[in-house]
This record gives C-alpha cells, structure tokens and sequence, in this order.
C-alpha cells in the first residue's frame, strides 16, 4: 500500500477480486467510486505498475497473475468475500449479456462462502454448467456440477435444495454421458429419478426418463439391445405426466414407440407413434420433436 494511496489500494485490491481482467464499469458500481475519480485511481494503480493497460477500452488488466494475488492476500477473507457477492449482484443486475456472465456469476457467490446461500450459489453454478454444454465443454459443465453439488451438501436442511440438487444430477449426466463415462452418467441419473420419485415431481420424471432414452441410444452404453427398465420409466413417466405438459408428453411417447421397435409387440409401437404425431400438430418451432417422431414413425 506504500506505492500508493489508501483509496487506490482500496479499489486495487477489489480489481484483483474480480479477476485477472477488470471491467471498470463493474468496478466502479462496486466500489461507488464515480467514474472521473475511478479513473484518476486507476491511473496511479497503472503508474505504480499494479495494473496494465488492456487492449480492450473500458478495462484494465493485471501484469501479471503474482500481483493480483499479492493484493488479495492484503485483505481479510470476510472481506473478500463480501466483495465476491457484491461483484456477483452487480453482474446479475446490470450486465448485457446474462448468458457471457453466468460462469462469472457462478464463480464470484461460490467464492462468497457462508455469506451465500448454499441454495443460490448452487443454482448459479448449474446455470453455468448448462451454458458450458451449450458451448460443447463437457468437462467444463462436469466442473460446475460438482462445485454445486459441494455448496449444497453444506445447506442446513437437505429437503430445502432438492430441485437445485435434481438440477445438478442432470447436468452431471449429460456431461458424463457426453464424456463416455458411463458408471458416472447412471449413478447421476439414478439419484434424478429417485428425487423425482420422492417428491412426486412428474415432469423431473418425464426429464429423466428422455435422458435415459438418450443414454440408451448412445454408442458404448446399450446401443441396440432391449431395455426393459427404460421402456417400464417412461411407461411411468406418462402416467405420471399431465396432458398439459404437451412437448413433455408428444417426447416420451416417440422415445417409447422408438425403444420398442426391436419388440415383437409392433402394433403398440406404431400406436405410441401415431399418438406422438397426433399431438405433435399442437407443438410449434421444436424440430427436435419433429425428428424424433419421425423417427418414431419410420
């Protein structure tokens, strides 16, 4: 702090918390530095060599990861943290580009510890994992789940985050589907639907009996062979489901008349598909159901 000023070090310290890269219009809603002071600040961070020059306008970057570290040790953890869940409202209320910001987000209220709810920062961190398989990062999305799944199981009481718990699970199954590993992919699955189960949840049921279709179609899971316990899933999963969950319902009649057609019983098979194309007519903008009706009706 004796290369600069006490206000400088101030709002140095809460770059560094923020990242290796620093947007200055984050910073500055943070710290409630207004903008000609923030800049005047910076400006000596920069002459100090705390901070560089970014190539982009309106952010400033470390020179190097050991500087940023230094300054974050200077201050408490209870400090730290606070400026984490601060970092992570300001995100959540004033970016652009919500989807750019979710592993932000996610990242800054797990960093908070106890002073955010097991509750939210899980929830943030699923979000983030699904934007990671949006983007095709399955280990990524691997990464995030399990962070998640490390918050909650500090809540205080395990029934009050069950469906952010069931959220993990699917986003770890369709990682560890994704990444071929298969022991992960059932033992995820597994615990969705017997949280779906639990709480009576028929559209969790509904979700997790498509992505055991899915696990059933891949290639070095059962590819091919009859499954009996996926057929008797999503012989529940529509019971269960209300006719107004239409996509939920047209989705798991086409995977039920698609993992019968190896069964001698052929006209059931085509009868949950010509039902799957009944009420498929009420469903707009959803080619992935126009496929696997199709599909269903091949």
């Amino acid at each position: 702090r004796s290369q600069v000023g006490e206000r400088t070090a101030t709002v140095t310290i809460a770059a560094a918390v923020i990242g290796q890269r620093v947007d200055i219009d984050l910073l500055g809603a943070v710290t409630g530095v207004d903008q000609l002071e923030l800049l005047d600040l910076l400006e000596e961070a920069l002459d100090a060599g705390l901070l560089a020059e970014d190539e982009d306008i309106g952010w400033v970057t470390f020179p190097h990861a050991l500087v940023r570290q230094a300054l974050i040790a200077r201050t408490t953890r209870n400090r730290e943290a606070q400026l984490h869940l601060r970092f992570a409202d300001a995100l959540e209320q004033g970016t652009d580009h919500a989807g750019d910001a979710l592993p932000a987000i996610a990242d800054h209220l797990l960093r908070a510890g106890r002073l955010c709810p097991p509750q939210r920062a899980g929830a943030a961190a699923v979000a983030a994992g699904r934007r990671s398989l949006d983007m095709y990062a399955a280990a990524e999305a691997d990464s995030w789940a399990e962070r998640a799944a490390t918050v909650l199981a500090s809540a205080p009481d395990p029934e009050a985050v069950w469906e952010v718990r069931a959220e993990v699970d699917l986003v770890l199954e369709e990682a560890n589907r994704r990444l071929g590993r298969a022991d992960r992919t059932i033992a995820a699955l597994g615990r969705v639907i017997e949280a779906a189960r639990a709480h009576d949840d028929a559209r969790l049921l509904a979700r997790a009996a498509q992505e055991r279709a899915l696990i059933n179609a891949d290639v070095g899971f059962h590819f091919g062979l009859i499954d009996h316990e996926l057929i008797a899933l999503l012989d529940e999963a529509i019971a269960r489901l209300d006719e107004a969950e239409l996509p939920e319902r047209v989705t798991l009649l086409a995977w039920s008349s698609v993992v019968r057609s190896a069964l001698p019983d052929e006209g059931r098979q085509k009868d949950l598909a010509r039902r799957a194309e009944a009420l498929a007519v009420g469903i707009e903008d959803r080619p992935d159901i126009e496929t696997l009706v199709l599909l269903a009706l091949r």
